[in-house]
């Protein structure tokens, strides 16, 4: 398992395929590392795409942290650029947060967030983590893709159904895939 450090040094970083890339780094055995990188870094067949590698990265993320890449991501940018306040509160209670694994300083630092964000009514504290939970548009757009052409079809049949029971029309037909649906 990577460090917080390391792994916060992976997952922050500007380029989002760098920092897929770095993430899957982050939590290998350094020895697979070149058969890693080999295959990100190969021409043509057999080359690790970057939609594979963030996907790749999200679900290790999600594995060692327990939580989805982009909160992950989320919580400790805004812990970063707050650091101070975040380090130093934790410091005051004993805990060196970066000395903890990823996934309990994740817990340690988002705590600290809930104790600042619920002063008075809570609202902060459900903006924030809307704010910090939303899905981004690379993961709901790979989402959008993976919709296969059976899940495509029976959410048109359910659809049809539907409007054939509120009375409208079921001679609707719909290209999904480049092929052509039509209900029943």
């Amino acid at each position: 398992m990577p460090s917080t450090p390391d792994l916060l040094r992976a997952v922050l970083h500007d380029d989002p395929v760098l920092a897929a890339t770095l993430t899957m780094v982050a939590v290998t055995h350094p020895d697979d590392h070149a058969k890693l990188l080999t295959r990100i870094l190969r021409p043509g067949r057999g080359r690790l795409s970057a939609a594979k590698a963030d996907r790749i990265a999200d679900t290790l993320t999600l594995a060692i942290t327990g939580t989805n890449r982009w909160t992950f991501a989320a919580i400790w940018q805004r812990s970063m650029d707050t650091w101070p306040i975040i380090d130093g509160t934790l410091q005051a209670s004993g805990v060196a947060v970066l000395e903890l694994p990823p996934e309990a300083a994740t817990n340690a630092v988002t705590a600290i967030w809930w104790q600042i964000l619920t002063r008075g009514d809570g609202s902060q504290w459900e903006k924030w983590m809307d704010q910090v939970t939303a899905q981004p548009a690379r993961a709901i757009e790979r989402e959008v893709v993976e919709m296969t052409t059976a899940d495509a079809e029976a959410e048109f049949a359910a659809v049809a159904a539907f409007a054939a029971s509120a009375g409208g029309s079921t001679g609707t037909t719909i290209t999904v895939q480049g092929q052509t649906q039509s209900p029943g």
